[in-house]
């Protein structure tokens, strides 16, 4: 069974607002949210945690190469 962030959870783990996450999943750089129940939803961890790692990893090879992600 996989694991799910709500998103008060995700607001937290990556300070970020409700309407931020709103706004970067609706233009495609946030994974879309799931529905695990008739009135909820919620982000699959799995791919929560592989985009943080691709976006650390971005980060990283940007400011090693001077410029801004």
């Amino acid at each position: 069974m996989s694991k799910f962030y709500r998103i008060a959870d995700l607001c937290k783990i990556l300070s970020l607002s409700r309407s931020t996450l709103h706004r970067m999943e609706a233009i495609g750089l946030l994974p879309k949210r799931r529905r695990i129940g008739q009135r909820a939803v919620a982000y699959d961890a799995n791919e929560i945690d592989a985009w943080a790692a691709e976006r650390e990893r971005v980060t990283v090879h940007c400011k090693a190469a001077g410029v801004t992600p």
